[in-house]
């Protein structure tokens, strides 16, 4: 099977080490005077057999970084080194002929745009087109950030910097961030009905400014919960290859290894220390000597609490806008509003999100019922703040032609609307770190519609609900935290991949969803519940694991109370000591992907609770001994309750199998 997969890979016709196959878009601009032969150019290239390519794009270093956004198009004749000098040239003076909007390397400056932004449909693609990536990077088991959130170009470490430096942004003194919009807000005063006599300019500046916070706080938002993904699961410590990737590239990085929930030591008594602690953490790090990456999300703009500021800065600026232009009576009115509403969906909904995975990641036994129930509403405000964007007229009809395909290549927009086509080309490409990745196999990250890319986060941020939430909250009991890990365990569908009923007289393939089988939760998740399964020596920070266990076995055996509270050697108290290690991995193994718990379960659990039985008889005979019981008899209690734990993991076991096809 590993050899037919290595041949498949190196059938990939991106197996190309660094080139990159030309395909010439539909409906990009050209000059009208060369109709005739660019069109023949494209038949000619359309009918060879050579393959013309050309290098990836590179990363760019900052907004002003790039070359024009055309180029010409490489004839047939070129040699592939010609299409490569002609591709990766930086002339500055656009193509009289031919021009086409093609990757050139490095990628086309990202400042005009920067400089043209104005709240329009064509910002609410870019931000969308941002979720997209993001969900890539969570649901899309094994593609790493290189793959899937570092397609977008806004989201690299120089452009952040220097969004951060254009909007003046100190991050030393992060209350000056929002002086800015205190000031603007005293000056506009958001605009009495009566008071119309703005200049026009002013409010042409102050939407430039609106447009260019919100993509600030969007691209690095998306940056900072990928960052908070990333650190729940290397730190649970239990993904496998096809849950996650976690390659980095770029430079040399640093990745905590501590698991403690709190560094300092000091316990966690608010909401604003628990998303902010990130801060002390990387000062830390930096005083051990640590360099971090350059693709490390943006270390030089880390902080939960200075993300927290930048997103209520640019709500706040757009709420002074809409506020500004209802007062003012606008014209386009009808378009204005549900763009605004749009962009301040997605901000809000990514801060709800990300203070949801902070608050869950850093829980302590003073904290975790109370900080618990406050992300179960940060969850639930994101489940419906998802279904509010979803209704929103500009993105339903994104949803009709959609952004991206599958294999990461952008689809061709309305003809009619040639700088939004400009604008995502610009800011979207799945090749950009393809020379990072060599001739490693292609992971072939899958990007979704817009629809199925909200729907997708929904379902994770359900997840984080009933999937997490609910067992610290209400498994009280051994037995209860177990079905309700199992139930979790066949509820997930798909690592959050949503799967639609087929429609009457439509096939499987066409609905396109409806194949994917259930697997369960996301990794996530998961991790989220590996890391809170035992804390501060408790279960769920809030029960000692022994006397759980012990309240366990009297509900199921009615094992008498003198058998576990026996001091011998072989007597109960060392017993439940012994037993709290395979009882925790039975919890773990439930966490697990389908494939993965069951393998963990035959080479694990099952020959650690086959010892366990001969320990069990050991223990009864010894309580029998201390207390003169007829061994014909009394119950074997110790032993009863290792039985009855291993049937149990047989039965799923086997349960696992059937479902697996195996």
């Amino acid at each position: 099977l590993q050899d037919a997969m290595t041949a498949l890979e190196l059938g990939d016709k991106r197996m190309d080490g660094c080139e990159i196959p030309l395909i010439v878009p539909d409906g990009l601009p050209s000059d009208d005077q060369d109709n005739g032969a660019s069109s023949k150019k494209k038949q000619s290239l359309d009918s060879s057999s050579q393959v013309v390519t050309f290098p990836p794009r590179i990363a760019p270093t900052s907004l002003s970084d790039g070359t024009p956004l055309c180029t010409s198009l490489p004839t047939i004749n070129d040699t592939s080194e010609n299409a490569t000098a002609t591709s990766s040239s930086k002339n500055n003076n656009l193509p009289a002929n031919s021009s086409l909007l093609l990757p050139t390397s490095p990628c086309p400056s990202l400042l005009p745009h920067w400089n043209n932004l104005r709240l329009s449909p064509s910002l609410v693609s870019l931000l969308t087109l941002q979720l997209t990536a993001l969900e890539a990077y969570i649901n899309n088991g094994g593609s790493n950030a290189a793959e899937t959130l570092y397609c977008m170009m806004w989201c690299h470490d120089g452009v952040l910097m220097d969004m951060s430096d254009r909007l003046s942004v100190n991050i030393t003194d992060s209350s000056n961030v929002s002086a800015g919009v205190t000031k603007i807000e005293e000056n506009a005063n958001f605009l009495p009905p009566q008071q119309k006599d703005e200049l026009n300019d002013d409010d042409d500046e102050l939407a430039l400014n609106v447009a260019r916070w919100t993509l600030f706080a969007s691209s690095l938002g998306v940056v900072r919960i990928a960052e908070a993904v990333r650190w729940v699961v290397v730190n649970a410590d239990f993904y496998e290859e096809e849950d996650f990737g976690v390659a980095m590239h770029g430079g040399k990085g640093i990745i905590d290894q501590q698991g403690e929930k709190n560094k300092d030591g000091a316990p966690l008594t608010t909401i604003g220390e628990t998303v902010g602690m990130t801060d002390s953490n990387n000062e830390e790090r930096t005083k051990k000597g640590g360099h971090p990456s350059s693709m490390r999300f943006c270390p030089a703009l880390e902080g939960s609490h200075y993300m927290e500021i930048v997103w209520d800065t640019a709500l706040s600026y757009l709420r002074l806008y809409r506020s500004s232009c209802i007062a003012k009576g606008s014209s386009d009115m009808d378009k204005l509003i549900p763009t605004i509403d749009a962009l301040e969906t997605i901000l809000r909904l990514q801060q709800s999100f990300f203070q949801a995975i902070k608050i869950l990641s850093n829980l302590n036994d003073d904290t975790v019922c109370d900080f618990t129930k406050i992300a179960v509403k940060r969850s639930q405000e994101t489940v419906s703040l998802l279904e509010k964007l979803r209704d929103n007229d500009i993105v339903a009809e994104l949803s009709t032609g959609g952004l991206v395909g599958l294999d990461g290549r952008l689809l061709p927009t309305m003809r009619d609307q040639p700088q939004l086509n400009l604008l995502l080309s610009a800011s979207f490409d799945p090749f950009v770190n393809r020379h990072l990745l060599g001739n490693a196999p292609v992971r072939k990250a899958c990007f979704r519609r817009p629809l199925d890319v909200l729907t997708s986060l929904s379902q994770l941020a359900a997840e984080l609900d009933w999937g997490v939430c609910d067992p610290i909250l209400y498994g009280n009991t051994f037995g209860r935290i177990t079905r309700m890990l199992e139930t979790n365990s066949l509820r997930g569908c798909g690592g959050a991949i949503p799967l639609r009923k087929p429609k009457k007289g439509s096939s499987a393939k066409e609905e396109g969803l409806e194949t994917e089988t259930p697997v369960g939760m996301n990794i996530l998740s998961r991790s989220l519940v590996i890391l809170n399964l035992y804390f501060d020596n408790k279960l769920f920070g809030q029960f000692e694991f022994s006397d759980i266990i012990g309240q366990h076995m009297r509900q199921q055996c009615a094992v008498p109370e003198l058998l576990l509270e026996s001091s011998s050697p072989d007597g109960g108290i060392s017993w439940l000591t012994r037993l709290a290690k395979p009882m925790y991995d039975t919890l773990k193994a439930l966490c697990l992907n389908r494939h993965r718990e069951r393998g963990f379960t035959e080479s694990i659990l099952l020959p650690a609770f086959q010892v366990l039985q001969y320990e069990a008889a050991t223990v009864d005979e010894t309580f029998r001994e201390e207390h003169g019981l007829d061994p014909k008899t009394t119950p074997s209690y110790a032993t009863n309750y290792v039985i009855l734990n291993t049937i149990r993991l047989m039965e799923r076991h086997v349960g696992l199998g059937i479902e697996l096809g195996l």
